[in-house]
């Protein structure tokens, strides 16, 4: 067990300074790091690999992904009463600068031109589902913008995702789905400014067979891996939306980081690790009810159910939060204390980490991850 707890530990310390102030699955881009904290100048990262994966290069194309498998039956798409309930965050950016340390804060500009994603989540465990408002505003950078529903790839078990109630800058629009569903695009309309914003809802129902990592399911003690649970905007690249097929192993994500504002409802007495910082929290109708920011995020990721916690402070401005279920408590205490102490080396090598939490998290993962 304790060879478990320090082997997802290890995985760790290679992500460490990919991912947001979140969950170990949540990875995030972090740009601009140089000019905030200073890297020790003879530090010169090496990636091993202990068993290669093909990687094929990006296709830059507008047309639709080739499908990888024929869809399964889909829940009917979220309509608008469906998202009674669900207010959405204000986009407060002196909020959002709590996401970082103190010391790293100036790196946060409103006009960097990066994403602006609001949520309000609610996970219903009894259903095996996440349901959803977005609202996204992104630059304008050609006729289209484009989703991606990963959730909706053959890796997924049988995950599913549906949207509903598509706006673009308040103008109903319909989406135009791959054959595979695992991407939508959205035509804008000619005469919109230099930004757009997209509202939608949506609803995921997480899968309950094995395939891929296990990123997508309800597992059977109870907890919730939801890592590709909400539509994700696309990459652009000269005026064109990046639509890779998905992948069956590897990162599915060609994603920019993007600053989020989220609120998310989650039922009374359940544990939950999401990406970014959480600022508050209150208990509404028997409901938890978290505000979380999370700035430079490339996604975020949530693992809710039944879990124990422990924090460990690692420097100042900087915790470490563990969650875990059926690892060894001394082991996992012990995998906890070497993620600090990676934080710490990582720091000395190649700059100080800029987010205030780092979050590890025990969950049942399987195929090689």
């Amino acid at each position: 067990m304790m060879r478990r707890v320090l082997i997802g530990c290890l995985a760790l310390f290679l992500l460490a300074f990919a991912c947001a102030g979140g969950v170990v699955l949540g990875v995030i881009a972090a740009p601009r790091l140089q000019g905030i904290f200073a890297p020790a100048p003879t530090a010169t990262p090496t990636a091993v690999a202990d068993r290669p994966h093909p990687t094929p290069p990006p296709t830059r194309s507008p047309s639709r992904p080739t499908p990888t498998s024929a869809p399964e039956a889909s829940p009917e798409p979220p309509s608008e009463s469906s998202g009674d309930g669900f207010s959405l965050p204000e986009a407060d950016w002196e909020a959002l600068a709590e996401g970082l340390r103190p010391e790293a804060r100036a790196m946060l500009h409103p006009e960097d031109g990066r994403p602006l994603i609001r949520m309000a989540l609610r996970v219903e465990p009894e259903a095996r589902r996440l349901r959803g408002r977005m609202a996204v505003t992104v630059s304008r950078q050609g006729p289209e913008v484009c989703f991606r529903a990963f959730a909706n790839a053959k890796a997924m078990g049988g995950s599913r995702l549906e949207v509903g109630g598509l706006q673009v800058d308040g103008r109903p629009v319909t989406p135009q789905w791959s054959a595979d569903r695992t991407a939508f695009t959205l035509r804008l309309p000619e005469r919109s400014g230099p930004t757009v914003e997209v509202t939608l809802l949506f609803t995921t129902t997480l899968g309950t067979r094995e395939a891929g990592y296990g990123l997508m399911r309800r597992h059977p003690d109870g907890r919730m891996v939801v890592y590709y649970g909400y539509p994700e905007v696309a990459r652009m690249e000269n005026g064109r939306c990046l639509l890779d097929p998905p992948w069956e192993n590897g990162d599915l994500h060609q994603a920019e980081a993007a600053h989020y504002w989220i609120r998310l409802e989650v039922p009374a007495g359940t544990a939950v690790a999401i990406s970014g910082v959480e600022r508050g929290e209150q208990e509404i109708a028997g409901r938890r009810v978290l505000e979380v920011v999370a700035p430079f995020a490339r996604n975020v990721v949530l693992v809710a159910g039944p879990m124990e916690e422990r924090t460990l402070e690692a420097a100042p401005s900087l915790r470490v939060r563990g969650f875990f279920s059926q690892a060894d408590e001394e082991a996992f205490g012990q995998g906890l204390e070497a993620a600090a102490n990676a934080l710490r080396r990582f720091g000395e090598a190649f700059g100080e980490y800029p987010f205030p939490e780092l979050d590890v998290v025990e969950v049942p993962l399987s195929g090689g991850a």
